[in-house]
């Protein structure tokens, strides 16, 4: 009782450590994949971060260079205008201020109405679009009387950068703005590349960068939508609002992560602020929306791999430990039979000694021929047990055997335990054949399969033994071996009832391969059972 639950205990254990390991190791892996995983989103981040860095500072440069040529530009136009109608036809002034530049003529011209509605332009897509967000910017031009060009702007119609001058026409127009733009045609190339590098990777739903100029303004580039359109008025002030909620968000940091839902799908935000070394007070935030799916299904795939590991562990810890037992019981039940060998040698040769004397001094009754019988079953069973126990320790000598002759002495020898037993014992020999093997194991083969043959055959039967050509076989009738292959392994027994070790067919087993003797067993319930063994038969000339 005590062993079994110092085993009970054992597995337990086993089990409590085998499950702590596969969850520090779980958790292990999920956190290297967590940072396998931001590491990679930062290391792409930066990436196109520095990208879209380097072409706005080439922007920048670019537009440090043309600020001043676009003022006289504008003032041009505006010189223009004063002797033409705001509503005609611009062509003739276009194709002026455009002469330098042909065919990419990057300048245009917008003419707005009182409500800042663009209704005359060069720029057909923005005729009806209403500026009017960037009314402050207009009224301190003109308090300041300036004419300031603006950083390059992100026009997503045109998907080009695009630097304005503003001012207001005379007073008896209105409140009409002037506007001519300056667009940057060497950065749409470099646009297209970083839209394509970006949509290649699915994980990227959506990349900006927020531009905050000096004059408050606020211009958002959506980089990994390529597709051209015109943004209303009120999709421009959102964009605005939500540049400042980022602002605000990082404030007094340089790169801040979360994480965010929309409807069923989740998804991490990255942002960094990067301030201009070229403008004071200008600064980019940039951001990025990762798709989270793909690494979420990843993990789940890990969860289930590590649920069925955990599971398959378990299965195993278990088989193995009952295999570990049975081994245990095994070999404790080898030691027990050992011990049982020693202990019954002695008094099994008292008994036989003593019977064979008692028999010779009064002559053979029903009492010593009982005795007898009892004795050679006991001795069998010993001679297989010494076997056992010492066919590792010992070389038996080989010689060339009468294996006819052998057969006939241990059938005779078996012929009183048959009888004892209700069954008939009939041998059938038509053989010369003669092997090398050893004695004591020929022995071992023939009386185990008459033992088997004595003890599971019905009573009142006839057991045949046969030994025709190089085959000898052993029938009986009783009941069916259902497995022909487990049947020689060692301690099994098909019938418990009847008792006995279940090493003797193990022994014929080990004997036969020995000598690569051929086994073959049929068994049915209207045939019977047949052991048969094919020998290799050797001449006399064989040493």
């Amino acid at each position: 009782m005590f062993k079994k639950v110092s085993n009970t205990i054992g597995i337990s254990v086993i089990i409590i450590i085998f499950t702590i390991l596969i969850y520090i190791g779980y958790n292990f892996l999920k956190s290297q994949m967590e940072e396998n995983h931001i590491k990679d989103s930062k290391i792409f981040f930066y990436e196109i971060s520095n990208q879209t860095n380097m072409l706005l500072r080439n922007l920048w440069y670019q537009y440090d260079n043309m600020k001043l040529e676009l003022i006289d530009i504008h003032k041009e136009v505006e010189k223009y205008l004063l002797s033409h109608s705001y509503e005609g036809s611009l062509y003739e002034i276009y194709e002026e201020i455009n002469r330098d530049y042909a065919p990419e003529k990057p300048y245009d011209i917008y003419i707005t109405d009182s409500n800042f509605t663009i209704v005359n332009s060069t720029f057909k897509p923005d005729v009806g679009f209403n500026i009017s967000f960037s009314k402050k910017s207009f009224d301190r031009h003109k308090r300041d009387g300036v004419i300031e060009p603006c950083f390059p702007l992100f026009e997503k119609a045109s998907k080009s950068f695009k630097s304005y001058t503003d001012s207001y026409l005379p007073k008896e127009s209105g409140k009409r703005i002037l506007q001519v733009s300056f667009s940057y045609p060497k950065t749409t190339k470099k646009l297209k590349e970083l839209a394509d590098i970006l949509n290649h990777d699915k994980s990227i739903a959506s990349f900006r960068v927020y531009l905050f100029l000096d004059s408050g303004f606020i211009n958002d580039i959506i980089l990994n939508d390529y597709t051209s359109y015109k943004p209303t008025l009120k999709e421009i002030l959102a964009r605005i609002k939500e540049g400042r909620e980022i602002d605000k968000k990082i404030s007094g940091k340089k790169l801040v992560i979360e994480h965010r839902s929309i409807g069923d799908k989740e998804y991490k935000m990255m942002y960094l602020k990067v301030y201009s070394s070229i403008s004071v007070n200008t600064y980019m935030i940039y951001s990025v929306m990762f798709d989270e799916s793909s690494y979420l299904k990843r993990q789940k795939e890990l969860d289930i791999v590590m649920m069925i590991m955990t599971f398959i562990g378990l299965i195993a810890i278990i088989v193995i430990y009952r295999i570990w037992n049975r081994e245990k019981l095994l070999e404790a039940q080898d030691k027990f039979v050992k011990s049982a060998m020693h202990e019954i040698g002695t008094p099994l040769n008292v008994i036989i000694l003593n019977n064979e004397l008692r028999e010779e001094v009064y002559g053979k009754d029903i009492y010593t021929t009982e005795i007898d019988t009892a004795l050679k079953v006991l001795k069998n069973s010993y001679d297989d047990i010494s076997y056992l126990v010492r066919k590792e320790n010992i070389n038996y000598h080989i010689e060339l055997i009468d294996i006819a002759y052998i057969l006939n002495q241990r059938v005779e020898y078996f012929k009183s335990i048959a009888k004892a037993n209700r069954r008939e014992l009939k041998c059938f020999i038509n053989s010369s054949c003669k092997s090398m093997i050893s004695l004591v194991e020929l022995i071992r083969v023939i009386d185990n399969n008459l033992s088997n043959a004595i003890k599971y055959s019905n009573r009142d039967t006839t057991i045949t033994v046969l030994f025709q050509d190089n085959i000898m076989s052993f029938h009986s009738i009783g009941d069916t071996i259902e497995d022909n292959k487990r049947v020689f392994d060692k301690y099994v027994r098909e019938n418990r009832v009847l008792g006995g070790y279940g090493l003797g067919l193990n022994i014929v087993k080990s004997i036969a391969n020995k000598y690569n003797i051929e086994i073959s067993l049929d068994s049915s319930l209207e045939r019977g059972t047949t052991f048969s063994y094919r020998f290799k038969c050797h001449t006399n000339d064989i040493s």
